[in-house]
């Protein structure tokens, strides 16, 4: 898998804030949940421009990846947040490149053996 996002940092880090394995089990298995669902209603409400939904999307997701402690996922977020607190959209290259950092952290959780 060809990795367009630092999973190394962000997910020392995950690991020194949790410890212990039943609770990093239980927080990656909630996270993995939450973001499938709420990548495809992101995706959604991109190509339907609504921004409504697209702003509360983005806010959602940049408080789960702030809980998992993903510091340099979240100031990718952080950058198209700010843009949608504008009411605007990002452009495409910068949505899709999010979009695939979320699939690609969703894909390494699914297969981290803790």
């Amino acid at each position: 898998m060809e990795k367009s996002f630092c999973f190394v940092s962000d997910f020392l880090n995950f690991q020194k804030n949790f410890p212990n394995d039943n609770i990093k089990k239980k927080l990656i298995d909630i996270f993995l949940d939450e973001l499938s669902d709420k990548l495809h209603e992101l995706e959604g409400s991109f190509a339907n421009r609504d921004i409504k939904s697209f702003k509360y999307l983005i806010h959602h997701i940049k408080g789960m990846v702030a809980n998992m402690r993903f510091s340099s996922l979240l100031k990718e977020i952080e950058k198209i947040n700010e843009i949608t607190n504008k009411e605007l959209f990002p452009d495409k290259e910068l949505f899709e490149s999010l979009l695939q950092k979320l699939k690609d952290i969703i894909i390494y959780l699914k297969n981290f053996d803790i």
